[in-house]
């Protein structure tokens, strides 16, 4: 009698493990958190976005410019704000071209301007108040990165990934603030990282810039839910986008893709996903693949630490092979 209710309890003990393992492999498949993928299917549509106001920095390539495009097809009405250097004017024909007669020529209006121009938000934010009356949602999205290691970095890279991804971030949102209080109402996406949680080599202000936009805006969160405002931070990881669009770093060696090809998100199902995660105004959505594995490192730092210094060497070669 005993052997049998020891193998009974075996039995269940194994099933357990087994089903923590399957549970596991299926979460690794997805690209994202479960709360972010239960919205997918339980939560509110992108469609929610229609006739939104909805300004996008960072819009002329990348993530940006695949939000601008999803926004115009369910509706939105856009603000599209980039460098000069970008073509914004294709970006608004495309946007157009995929709204399909839901919006028109006047519903997508185009700013060109470095984010980090702080002196200019406030101008930014009448002219685009004296065109639409009203912002609904902002996506902080312009953003820069610097492949350097610590030592081979210069005062002015880390100074200008700073003032593009934390300090512009900021100042623009912070300029809105008073119309979101006048509404009692208002949305600010801001893209952080997943390299806000972990760091690998190479990327040391990188991963400070986006840890300062955590820590701001989680505070900004607290600050501003009695005023209406709702934050979203977002936590990407890898995405496919074009290498000119990548970043500032004076390191222009080749980066070996197959290397990475296993974390790599296609930036249209990272666009699909935040807008999901906007039309469900979520707190912090981690869209990545193998997200588990960032949520692990989350809450095991120590042995994320160990692992990545005693795997450094053979990453920072895999980062300059030549493919």
């Amino acid at each position: 009698m005993r052997v049998q209710s020891e193998s009974i309890m075996f039995l269940w003990i194994a099933l357990f493990l087994f089903g923590i393992v399957l549970l596991q492999l299926i979460f690794l498949k997805i690209d994202c958190d479960p709360s972010l993928y239960f919205y997918k299917y339980f939560g509110k549509s992108p469609e929610a976005l229609r006739g939104k106001v909805v300004w996008i920095t960072g819009a002329g390539s990348g993530i940006g410019r695949e939000l601008a495009v999803s926004l115009a097809k369910v509706g939105a009405k856009l603000v599209l704000h980039s460098l000069k250097a970008s073509n914004l004017d294709s970006v608004k024909e495309l946007c157009l071209q995929n709204a399909k007669g839901s919006l028109k020529d006047e519903d997508i209006l185009l700013i060109y301007g470095d984010v980090a121009n702080c002196e200019m938000h406030e101008k930014w934010v009448e002219s685009v108040l004296h065109h639409f009356e009203k912002v609904d949602i902002l996506i902080n999205n312009a953003g820069v990165s610097s492949l350097q290691t610590v030592f081979e970095s210069t005062r002015d890279a880390i100074k200008r990934l700073f003032d593009v991804n934390f300090l512009g971030n900021i100042m623009l949102a912070k300029a809105l603030l008073p119309h979101f209080r006048q509404r009692k109402a208002g949305h600010i996406v801001a893209s952080s990282s997943v390299l806000a949680i972990f760091s690998t080599p190479k990327s040391s202000a990188y991963s400070a810039s986006k840890r300062a936009i955590q820590g701001y805006y989680e505070t900004l969160r607290v600050e501003e839910a009695r005023n209406g405002t709702k934050i979203t931070l977002l936590f990407p990881g890898l995405v496919k986008i074009k290498p000119s669009t990548r970043g500032i770093s004076e390191d222009r060696a080749p980066i070996d893709r197959s290397y990475l090809n296993a974390f790599e998100m296609d930036v249209e199902v990272c666009a699909d996903w935040v807008l999901i995660a906007i039309a469900n105004e979520m707190s912090a959505p981690c869209i990545a693949k193998k997200w588990m594995l960032f949520t692990l490192i989350y809450h095991f730092p120590s042995i994320a630490r160990w692992f990545m210094v005693a795997t450094g060497g053979p990453y920072m070669k895999a980062l300059t092979k030549k493919e």
